[in-house]
């Protein structure tokens, strides 16, 4: 079985002259530091290819089911495959595969559990390599200015030529001020001969690089950098920028270098009490790099290993990552790294005294906000720098932007959520637009309301720090409430109420038109109904309710009928078109009550609306004539009289010809007799029941008599004979 070559074990050098780390790798806040990039798989030691093995690695690759996860996103490496495959030169960047600040559960292989960890960030990078290198150094090193660093494009060595870089800071717990800070980084360079010395440089503020002007610039104000300072016992108030160094040399452990950015006043006066200066210090004017050591002396604090094998020194196959690398002896693309071409290190920031979490007091600005990897000449620190990587923010949790869906609010819903969809935690406020205070610093993504309105959503990305961004959000109402009308045909001895209005209440709205409508009736003895026409017995009582809902949103509207007002025989009503001009005739009820009369008309026989107010006569027969021109339909006439309840004609229909249909009943009452005009048009006959329900229909010619055999069971029961024409209701009558 192969077993890493164990280079030497040296935790406790001497300070002065760096420090190096212990080559037996190992795993450090379950992620798997083995010179090896694969999540299941443990190369360092005994090998575990076994899937359950649980620790983190870079990547988590297709067929690995254990519990372990990787680090970077590896979405689309297919489609980078092909692209590194035709143009080796090319380079981007990945993120980590969990937003930033992400908190994860972490058990043992058997699934018992570990605690939780807390990811901080991570970030790949791959860089230009084999030829011109478009992000390389003229003229600068580190410690310098970074707004006087200067940029270009030229070849480097394959020593110094980065071709992969891997980072990765988390956290042992939940708790980042308290708990042990770990810094991951892997560098692969297209040489493996000779010693390799890289940086990794963390800045407090901003840093970018312009491909166009070859320059940098800076939001440090300490010589383009930021200060770390201390209180008169030691205690840091405020953090600055890091440099680690690394000496990679084959055979040995790879060294380091750590240093922080100080003022040279502090570097002479001030006496750090979580570590102490070293004695290296590369000031360029105020302010420089001085070195530190940790006050943990032989404490666990870090492990650096390389793809090196014991057995086979000449070759050691270590995957790379899922879209490739450029194999240092072939200089073209390949899956695999060749042996020393990938160095890994971890450090333990915690041991150092270096958590840059436990100096600050919130997380609303992040402790640092740009990462940049370079490499250099030599080992000295100030050697010429080569080549770089860079910068990217780092360790920054930025807002994660979020789109927001509402619930409709309506008569049936009368609560319900703005719900925000983000794919990582922020956290919210919400206000009227009174500016009141609905809720505060909440991560919970949904929010209830109990009204329609508009509410404003402040977002930040962490609890007590300044939004970052604020919405507005309009919560609709579907309050649009439906038309409710009652009528009625006057049979005898039931009636048959009509309920509406469909029509009416099929208006347009926001939210569409009508859904359809419920009826509910009451009435009456006790009387209830859900269907549209019920049909009634007048005597248990003449008022009746129907309140009407509407489906879509539950809102509802309700009407009262009195039956009193109902047909009464002692009324008959007809009616001619003549000369194209309505000619109405009705009788007085009788010759006691002084009676004036309501004209109603209606244009599909069910709801009506009064054309005419007749004064009070004492005419034994009555007219009323409707000027040419007006559009005919259904009309009826109700009488009123002091004293007396109102009385309610029959109804008639007029249009064009139709007057002259006629429908009637056999004496035997088994058989409807349906007439047509003879210039008409072909009519539709249905026969309905007093309930509503459709008994048969048929259509009858123009100019036809058609005899229509009613069902057995209703040769003497009422039924309701209704005509259409061109799909329309012209004339209904219960025979």
């Amino acid at each position: 079985m192969k077993r890493l070559f164990t280079l030497i074990f040296l935790c406790c050098l001497s300070w002065s002259v760096g420090a190096q780390l212990d080559s037996a790798g190992a795993s450090y806040v379950d992620f798997s530091v083995d010179a090896d990039t694969r999540t299941g798989f443990q190369k360092i030691s005994a090998l575990h290819p076994d899937s359950t093995f649980h620790h983190d690695d870079w990547f988590k690759l297709p067929g690995y089911n254990g519990r372990g996860r990787g680090v970077i996103d590896t979405t689309g490496a297919a489609a980078l495959t092909a692209q590194l495959k035709a143009k080796p030169n090319t380079s981007f960047v990945k993120r980590m595969s969990l937003p930033p600040y992400s908190i994860l559960p972490v058990t043992y292989a058997n699934g018992a559990p570990i605690g939780h960890r807390f990811w901080v960030d991570g970030v790949y990078f791959r860089d230009n390599a084999i030829g011109d290198d478009s992000t390389s150094f003229t003229g600068s090193k580190n410690g310098d200015n970074p707004n006087n660093w200067i940029g270009t494009i030229s070849p480097v060595s394959d020593k110094t030529d980065i071709i992969d870089v891997y980072t990765h800071v988390r956290t042992s717990g939940t708790r980042p001020q308290a708990d042990s800070a770990w810094f991951f980084a892997g560098v692969a360079t297209v040489g493996t001969n000779g010693s390799r010395y890289f940086d990794i440089e963390v800045y407090r503020e901003n840093i970018s690089y312009s491909p166009v002007t070859k320059r940098f610039t800076s939001a440090g104000t300490s010589e383009g950098h930021s200060e770390w300072r201390f209180d008169n016992s030691g205690n840091v108030i405020q953090t600055g920028d890091i440099i680690i160094s690394v000496t990679y040399s084959a055979g040995k452990a790879p060294e380091i270098d750590f240093r922080i950015w100080v003022s040279n006043n502090t570097y002479s006066t001030s006496k750090p009490s979580a570590f102490k200066f070293g004695s290296k210090f590369n000031s360029i004017g105020t302010a420089g790099y001085a070195q530190i050591l940790s006050n943990s002396g032989s404490s666990n604090w870090g492990s650096g290993v390389s793809n090196y094998i014991s057995n086979n020194s000449t070759s050691d196959s270590t995957y790379s990552t899922p879209w490739g690398t450029i194999n240092a002896t072939t200089k073209a693309w390949g899956q695999h790294y060749d042996k020393l071409q990938f160095v890994e290190v971890a450090l333990n920031f915690s041991r150092f005294g270096m958590n840059p979490f436990a100096y600050v007091t919130s997380f609303c600005k992040s402790p640092y906000a740009t990462i940049l990897i370079k490499s250099r000449n030599s080992a000295e620190f100030n050697s010429s720098l080569s080549d770089f990587v860079g910068p990217q923010s780092f360790t920054v949790k930025n807002l994660s932007p979020f789109a927001a869906t509402t619930d409709t609010l309506s008569c049936a819903k009368t609560s319900g959520t703005i719900q925000l969809q983000s794919d990582a935690r922020n956290y919210y406020r919400w206000f009227n637009l009174a500016g009141d205070t609905l809720q505060r610093d909440s991560d919970v993504p949904t929010f209830s309301v109990n009204k329609a309105g508009t509410y404003i959503v402040e977002a930040t990305n962490f609890q007590a720090c300044a939004p970052m961004k604020r919405d507005t959000i309009v919560v609709s109402g579907d309050y649009y409430k439906p038309v409710a009308h009652i009528d009625a045909f006057p049979p005898n001895p039931y009636h048959q109420l009509m309920g509406g209005n469909v029509a009416a209440s099929n208006y347009p709205t926001p939210f569409g038109s009508s859904q359809g409508l419920l009826w509910n009736w009451s009435g009456p003895n006790g009387f209830t109904s859900t269907i549209q026409n019920p049909k009634v017995d007048t005597l248990f009582g003449k008022t009746y309710e129907l309140v009407v809902t509407e489906k879509r949103n539950g809102c509802k509207d309700t009407a009262i009928f009195d039956l009193a007002i109902l047909f009464n025989a002692a009324m008959q009503l007809e009616g001619r078109l003549i000369a194209g001009t309505t000619n109405l005739w009705w009788n007085r009820p009788d010759a006691a009550g002084n009676w004036s009369y309501e004209v109603q008309k209606s244009t599909n026989g069910v709801h009506f609306t009064t054309i005419k107010n007749i004064a009070a006569t004492g005419m034994a027969r009555l007219t009323f004539k409707e000027d040419a021109g007006q559009t005919p339909g259904f009309y009826r006439v109700v009488a009123h009289a002091p004293g007396s309840a109102p009385l309610l004609s029959s109804v008639v229909k007029l249009h064009g010809s139709l007057h002259a249909l006629k429908v009637w009943r056999t004496e035997s009452r088994n058989t409807l007799m349906v007439q047509t005009a003879a210039n008409g048009t072909p009519t539709e006959v249905r026969v309905f029941d007093l309930s509503g329900r459709l008994l048969q229909k048929t259509m009858v010619a123009a100019g036809a008599t058609t005899a229509m055999q009613l069902p057995a069971a209703y040769y003497f029961q009422p039924v309701i004979v209704a005509l259409f024409q061109d799909g329309q209701l012209v004339y209904s009558k219960q025979l």
